[in-house]
């Protein structure tokens, strides 16, 4: 497993080359303070907030929705939206923080660290590419949301994902709850159609897995209330509460997703 150089170096106020260094030239001083990290992260897990980012390869699939339904869905959470080029605390109806008003200040690491402090859930909206913000953040995530679309593509965006994100040279480590979405599908033939390729896809990677996965495959199909409601700036479930009925429909089937991936998280 890769050690977390980075978290630390935070967590015990050393740099990074230094305990790179001090692991070659100091292995008894470098193994103890490895000791010490782990017991810190344990006992951050156990007192502080979950950690639950969501993230794709690809963009458009539906990661800023899906983050903002759920952090909704759940009492006591905010984002951390780390998409540089889209600010979205005007927009979310769940709290959100925008990495961007504080880049210059503060690190990611740093952030996560004292939201954990404050709220039961952080959810960590990514942007599409694998940045350096988004590898520091899954550090600390311990549960994952995979939005994905349906289409020829699946297979091989699946095969992408999962060698990147958990294959070999992955900065996660340990066991990963993650919760695989086929978002937006309008079609129901070509999600099945999908979630054949993505499981065929997912049996073939499991030999190449760099850390241990709990994996469950959900779908959410395509509604114009759920966009209405997004560019609102307000949640489903708030339409729902303000006795807008065309929306009940959408709203329900909002809530058994999120009632899914809140199981499958064990979060109740």
């Amino acid at each position: 497993m890769a050690i977390d150089y980075s978290g630390m170096a935070f967590f015990l106020t050393k740099s990074e080359r230094t305990l790179r260094r001090w692991e070659n030239e100091k292995p008894e001083i470098f193994n103890m303070m490895l000791e010490q990290y782990a017991e810190q992260v344990k006992q951050q897990s156990n007192n502080t907030s979950v950690v639950i980012a969501t993230v794709s390869l690809k963009g458009g699939v539906g990661k800023s929705t899906i983050s903002d339904a759920f952090g909704f869905y759940m009492d006591d959470s905010i984002i951390l939206n780390l998409d540089l080029a889209q600010p979205a605390s005007q927009v979310n109806a769940c709290p959100t923080i925008d990495y961007v008003d504080h880049i210059e200040n503060q690190s990611v690491a740093e952030i996560i660290h004292e939201l954990s402090q404050k709220y039961r859930y952080v959810i960590i909206d990514t942007p599409g590419d694998p940045t350096a913000e988004v590898l520091e953040a899954l550090k600390y995530a311990t549960k994952l949301i995979i939005p994905m679309t349906v289409g020829k593509r699946t297979r091989q965006a699946t095969e992408s994902t999962l060698h990147t994100f958990f294959g070999e040279g992955t900065v996660l480590t340990g066991v990963y709850d993650v919760f695989f979405l086929f978002n937006a599908y309008t079609d129901k033939k070509k999600r099945d159609e999908a979630a054949a390729l993505f499981k065929e896809a997912y049996e073939e990677f499991k030999p190449y897995a760099a850390v241990k996965l709990n994996p469950k495959l959900g779908a959410l199909d395509a509604s114009n209330a759920i966009s209405t409601a997004e560019e609102s700036g307000k949640s489903i479930f708030q339409m729902v509460q303000e006795n807008r009925t065309a929306y009940a429909t959408a709203a329900k089937k909002m809530t058994v997703l999120c009632n899914q991936i809140e199981e499958h998280f064990k979060l109740n």
